[in-house]
């Protein structure tokens, strides 16, 4: 997994987008949508992602890297993971393995650490805008008044032009409008059984309401990540309903943290 440096990341992250645009096929810009279990991906947009909580944010990261790594193995280009530093703090650090388990080759992520949510959105606009990458994830554990319904049209704009897939996380109190062609509400849910240990955690599980489809229709699900085969599928959950989901104000979540 790449780090770039604290000061010059933005002059590499530019120097290593136009490399991989020189190497980037042609033919795999223009790709049809796919199925993740019951969500659609569409390439070439903005989707966005929204937690319920900030407890669920690490669940949030995990999937949006789940998606970005199917993007990367169907159009063979690497992901851009940008997070404000704050992000860091509160969250930490992707571990590889962690990766290797949702299916992400680690060579194939390019971490970007910018210092302020100024520099988060230029290098998301230059990976996005870039066809040699396939997806790009950018995180926001606060709303930002850069981060507005003009900056997000920008980023749809660079995604239709380039091919691109960006994944938007935002905060659980942010409701700034948006130019997401997608917006998907996620929780943590309880993991399944494991098959071999009944003690031990199994596939991991969220809660997932799409919120949000510009081809129309909404829905909520369980999905699960199956280790063994790699796919995100819709969860077979039996016997005591899972706990709901939190819907708590930003100011509540923001005093708790």
């Amino acid at each position: 997994m790449s780090a770039l440096p604290v000061r010059p990341k933005l002059d590499a992250l530019r120097r290593r987008i136009e490399t991989l645009e020189r190497k980037g096929a042609p033919a795999a810009r223009a790709g049809s949508a796919f199925a993740l279990g019951p969500l659609t991906v569409a390439p070439g947009a903005l989707h966005e992602i929204r937690v319920f909580g900030w407890r669920d944010a690490p669940a949030a990261s995990g999937l949006a890297l789940a998606i970005s790594g199917k993007i990367a193995a169907r159009t063979r280009k690497p992901v851009v993971f940008i997070r404000e530093p704050r992000g860091y703090i509160s969250i930490g650090r992707a571990y590889a393995c962690g990766l290797s388990s949702f299916g992400v080759d680690p060579a194939d992520i390019i971490v970007v650490s910018p210092e302020s949510a100024k520099e988060a959105l230029w290098a998301t606009e230059e990976a996005a805008g870039a066809s040699g990458v396939g997806a790009v994830v950018i995180e926001f554990l606060k709303p930002h008044k850069l981060l507005d319904l003009t900056a997000t049209r920008r980023l749809q704009l660079a995604a239709e032009a380039s091919g691109t897939t960006p994944i938007f996380l935002r905060s659980a109190g942010d409701a700034t409008p948006s130019a997401a062609r997608t917006r998907w509400r996620i929780a943590a849910a309880p993991s399944a059984a494991d098959s071999y240990d009944l003690k031990a955690s199994g596939n991991p599980r969220w809660r997932v309401e799409l919120e949000k489809c510009r081809a129309g229709g909404r829905g909520a699900w369980v999905l699960e990540w199956d280790y063994e085969t790699g796919e995100l599928r819709e969860a077979a959950v039996h016997g005591r309903a899972l706990p709901e989901m939190a819907d708590r104000s930003f100011e509540e979540i923001a005093a708790v943290a």
